[in-house]
């Protein structure tokens, strides 16, 4: 459905890293955040290429919460 949005001109490109936690989301405001940023992504390369969307499971430093003072250290999203 995502390549048919953004059309013939953007490759789409998906990399997940492998073991991801489950995302307790709402699937439907999930769906929607993902194609409003490939729209977005879309509307900024006027004349295509690659657009990847990539998903990996990090953990919240200190160094992180240096840059980001509202991340809760230890945290970790899939």
């Amino acid at each position: 459905m995502l390549q048919r949005i953004i059309g013939e001109q953007i490759c789409l490109q998906i990399q997940c890293a492998e073991n991801l936690p489950p995302v307790f989301a709402d699937a439907v405001s999930f769906e929607q955040v993902v194609i409003n940023l490939a729209v977005n992504a879309r509307d900024a390369m006027p004349r295509g290429g690659p657009l990847t969307i990539s998903a990996e499971s990090v953990t919240i430093d200190a160094e992180y919460q240096k840059r980001e003072p509202d991340a809760v250290i230890g945290l970790s999203y899939g």
